[in-house]
């Protein structure tokens, strides 16, 4: 197969074999051409990470809530 990379960025790919999609080797491509095998370690990342979120979750929550009371 081939993609077209746009100058600057870099497509990220799963190499598969037959219909299942969920597994198989991830590579992030750049423009240049190279190829970078990435780790894969089976987590979806599906839930926020918190990165760049200071307090637990519960802080947010109890944050957001006490906003949106404001706001009434």
């Amino acid at each position: 197969s081939s993609a077209y990379v746009t100058p600057g960025s870099g497509e990220f790919f799963r190499q598969f074999k037959g219909s299942t999609t969920s597994a198989g080797f991830l590579f992030l491509v750049t423009d240049t051409g190279l190829r970078y095998a990435m780790q894969s370690n089976s987590d979806s990342g599906q839930d926020d990470s918190g990165i760049g979120v200071s307090g637990s979750k519960e802080e947010r929550e109890s944050q957001q809530e006490e906003a949106q009371q404001a706001q009434n």
